[in-house]
């Protein structure tokens, strides 16, 4: 029987939290992967809302454009 990796997984994270499992992914991550995951996300969030980046500096703009 070849052996599977999530049997593995689950056996090394037993007992963990989710929380806790994230916790020591990420502390085992370099740093350019971790820029590299948040950029990602970001680009992710942005192309799903494009309106809600912009939507605290066009309120501000037309704030500011009304008063003289």
């Amino acid at each position: 029987m070849p052996l599977n990796p999530k049997v593995k997984l689950v056996e090394k994270y037993k007992g963990k939290s989710a929380q806790d499992i994230q916790d020591e992914i990420f502390r085992q991550m370099s740093a350019g992967k971790k820029m590299k995951l948040a950029s990602g996300f970001f680009r992710l969030a942005k192309s799903l809302n494009p309106a809600a980046f912009n939507y605290g500096t066009r309120r501000i703009i037309a704030k500011n454009s009304k008063n003289p």
